[in-house]
């Protein structure tokens, strides 16, 4: 109706642990490797993503891991540490020393009733639990239910909620902790994160 100069975001914002109950009994399988992805990284080009926004992130010091199946690429899970810049909304999530940020979360869709999704998610976690990181936090659309599932069977707890206005170049934002909007054109505002229970 607003031509699309209007636009609601509702989002959850999730922590999932790294060591997640829902993987222990996940079976490890000789043809799937996860790994750290460096930019220089020959599978990059099988990436669905454009090479100016894989090389931001990077510039950025987001890590990538990655997924291979039988030596075909079969997904990416983007992290984030200290803190993230959201690119739907002006905002910045700071995150507690124990946590990461996970977005970009991609499987090819061939591979997507299987195990790949989970087999992804176990390495990533073991290698940042091996930094002491134990919890990942993300943003989901309140909207995508599906979505919401999918993080609760992966033992996620929902730690806030944040709702965003879109007027044009004009941003209202109601964030955890406050009862009244921030406003601007320009400014990024900061939402605090933490670890579940200490909130």
């Amino acid at each position: 109706m607003s031509g699309g100069r209007v636009q609601i975001v509702p989002y959850a914002l999730f922590a999932q642990p790294l060591a997640s109950p829902a993987l222990h009994g996940l079976k490890p399988d000789e043809k799937t490797v996860v790994r750290l992805c460096l930019a220089d990284d020959p599978l990059v080009r099988a990436f669905p993503r454009p090479g100016a926004v894989l090389a931001d992130r990077w510039r950025a010091g987001a890590l990538c891991f990655s997924a291979t199946v039988k030596d075909d690429f079969a997904g990416h899970i983007w992290i984030s540490e200290n803190f993230h810049d959201e690119d739907e909304v002006r905002c910045r999530f700071h995150l507690p020393a124990d946590g990461v940020w996970d977005f970009d979360v991609f499987v090819v869709p061939r591979m997507r009733l299987g195990r790949t999704m989970a087999r992804l998610w176990a390495g990533v976690g073991a290698h940042l639990c091996s930094k002491g990181h134990r919890w990942s936090y993300s943003r989901i659309s309140r909207f995508n239910n599906a979505s919401l599932q999918a993080h609760e069977r992966l033992g996620a707890r929902e730690v806030a909620r944040a709702t965003f206005i879109k007027l044009g170049a004009l941003q209202l934002a109601w964030l955890p902790g406050h009862w009244w909007p921030t406003a601007g054109w320009r400014s990024r505002p900061v939402i605090h994160l933490q670890s579940p229970g200490e909130s």
